[in-house]
């Protein structure tokens, strides 16, 4: 059982870490996919 305790923390410890690295590169692979979004919304509003 005390094993299960560090590895829950260090697994928070990592994704923490990770999303917070992470979070300044990912606004260019979000950009195709607003994009992406955009053009499904425009043809709903076309129709």
């Amino acid at each position: 059982m005390s094993n299960n305790l560090p590895n829950s923390n260090n697994d928070g410890a990592n994704k923490n870490s990770g999303s917070g690295g992470s979070s300044g590169n990912p606004p260019s692979p979000i950009e195709p996919v607003r994009q992406d979004v955009k053009q499904k919304v425009d043809k709903i509003l076309n129709k």
